[in-house]
């Protein structure tokens, strides 16, 4: 707030935007401090560069099992693991290894019992823009 000159109610909406991911933070701040009169022009750069830069590398790193993970989780709206696992067509034990696979290497976190989030901001955005280039 205070090196930004931002509203409390700014600062904390471009806080959440990040997700914790200090890429996101570093992306996002650079951004809204060169675009301070436009924050949302601010985020969509900041989403174009992360989408360039971070994801696809990390997209490229994940097996086409991780990615179909990825979408389903994405495609939830909520995260409920019995929802992710519905869209799969998958059981528990077909789910559980990507899942913890996932949550060690950063993208996706299971803070909460029978629920997983991705843990990158606009990555599931990310996941869904790249479904029609690979098939």
């Amino acid at each position: 707030m205070n090196t930004m000159k931002v509203k409390e109610d700014t600062a904390e909406m471009l806080a959440k935007a990040t997700k914790g991911y200090s890429f996101a933070f570093q992306t996002i701040g650079y951004y809204a401090w060169e675009f301070p009169d436009h924050l949302d022009q601010a985020l969509h750069n900041a989403k174009d560069y992360l989408f360039e830069f971070a994801y696809q590398k990390i997209w490229s790193e994940l097996s086409a099992l991780d990615r179909k993970v990825v979408r389903a989780i994405h495609q939830s709206k909520a995260g409920e693991i019995a929802r992710v696992r519905e869209i799969l067509n998958w059981t528990s034990n077909q789910f559980n290894p990507y899942r913890d696979r996932l949550i060690k290497s950063g993208v996706i976190s299971g803070l909460q019992t029978g629920y997983v989030e991705l843990a990158l901001p606009w990555f599931g955005e990310y996941a869904m823009s790249v479904l029609d280039s690979e098939n």
